[in-house]
């Protein structure tokens, strides 16, 4: 079976030299990349700390962080080159000494990669691809089957959404059709959607999952079909804040990131948090410090 690296963006991160955060998510096949313990894993940790990389403790559920930029793998290159016996002969040498087997093809995978892989990473991708595409080769090594790359998603086993769609299928289906309001352009097919319509496509999903219980017990009431109205409502102001910030951190439109959708659901409903945090601000400063009511007759120019 085909192995995967599932490559993301990492929105918490702010580096004004260009130095940018990705995550990456590894199929079975290719988990020891993550860990320094095998041949391959520790060539992994060798080439990025030649590169300029800098691994940090990855967010759950993503097997690795790596900070770092184009420009650093561009001045990096020469110094790769120079190094790649070094780093197969010392990879080896910590798998036997860890218990396992020695990877008689890692010399010439490393020269594939500082002579091939970097070299077209640097001319055609961004920092994430580039990363993307050094792992892939390591992975060819892993799994007889080839490795590739995704973007924008995790790790079959980590989705939830055979469950989701299950739970969603016991709504009934007319009240499931009534969910498709204006503000999701329900006739906006997927592959022409915004980002912004087709967040508030998944976050609209997700809350009829919330509500499945009640959906199929009374359909979508009044009070309901409200509630969906304003959380939808609620969920508009919320991307936009959540863009604002992702901007801020990466300096790009957030059209141009590659989040998985749990990602973007939590960066969501931490805005959706701070929105209320400030609305319960805002009552409690207007409960202690009213403003005084002008006195009668006093101009109001």
């Amino acid at each position: 079976m085909r192995s995967t690296v599932y490559m993301n963006h990492y929105p918490h991160f702010r580096s004004p030299s260009g130095r940018e955060a990705v995550t990456a998510d590894l199929s079975a096949s290719v988990a020891e990349l993550g860990g320094p313990f095998t041949a391959n894993g520790r060539a992994v940790d060798m080439t990025f700390q030649t590169l300029g990389f800098d691994r940090m403790d990855p967010p759950h559920p993503s097997d690795m962080l790596i900070i770092g930029s184009q420009e650093s793998i561009k001045q990096r290159l020469r110094e790769l080159r120079l190094n790649i016996g070094h780093i197969a002969q010392t990879a080896n040498e910590a798998a036997e000494q860890s218990g396992n087997y020695r990877d008689a093809y890692l010399p010439n995978r490393m020269d594939i990669i500082a002579q091939s892989v970097v070299p077209a990473a640097i001319e055609n991708g961004e920092f994430i691809e580039s990363v993307g595409m050094i792992l892939s080769e390591f992975g060819e090594g892993c799994n007889d089957d080839g490795c590739g790359v995704d973007y924008g998603k995790r790790v079959g086993w980590y989705t939830d959404i055979g469950d989701k769609q299950a739970a969603f299928g016991k709504i009934p289906k007319e009240t499931r059709q009534l969910l498709n309001i204006p503000v999701l352009q329900p006739e906006t097919p997927p592959s022409k959607a915004s980002f912004d319509t087709l967040t508030l496509r998944s976050l609209a999903y997700h809350w009829a999952i919330d509500h499945a219980k009640a959906l199929k017990a009374t359909g979508l009431t009044s009070a309901l079909s409200d509630e969906y109205e304003q959380d939808c409502s609620n969920n508009v102001e919320a991307i936009q804040r959540m863009k604002a910030y992702v901007y801020e951190q990466k300096g790009r439109p957030v059209e141009q990131l590659h989040f998985p959708n749990d990602v973007i659901r939590q960066l969501v409903a931490t805005e959706r948090n701070a929105m209320v945090a400030e609305q319960e601000r805002k009552a409690w400063l207007e409960k202690v410090y009213p403003v005084p009511e002008l006195a009668a007759g006093e101009a109001t120019t």
